[in-house]
């Protein structure tokens, strides 16, 4: 049996812990230091982008989708309202 040296676990890229993956209701609370009910409510009111897995039990956002709503959700309110309406 082989045995991985540990330079060849070196090896592997890093990445931004944001990007190339799928944030949850909660990760979003939490990054914005709020209850997992207000994101809900915001989505309900058409606040905060739409999730791009869109389940009955799961929402899902791509970090792409929802960087600038995390960056500041007010600004992100006021570019989009219109689009929201």
């Amino acid at each position: 049996m082989h045995q991985a040296t540990p330079q060849e676990n070196t090896t592997q890229p890093t990445r931004h812990p944001g990007q190339d993956r799928y944030w949850s209701m909660k990760e979003i609370a939490d990054h914005l230091g709020v209850s997992v009910h207000t994101p809900r409510k915001w989505l309900l009111r058409k606040q905060m982008p739409r999730p791009d897995i869109n389940g009955v039990r799961l929402n899902r956002w791509k970090y792409s989708t929802i960087k600038d709503f995390l960056d500041d959700p007010i600004t992100w309110r006021k570019e989009h309202a219109q689009e929201v309406a």
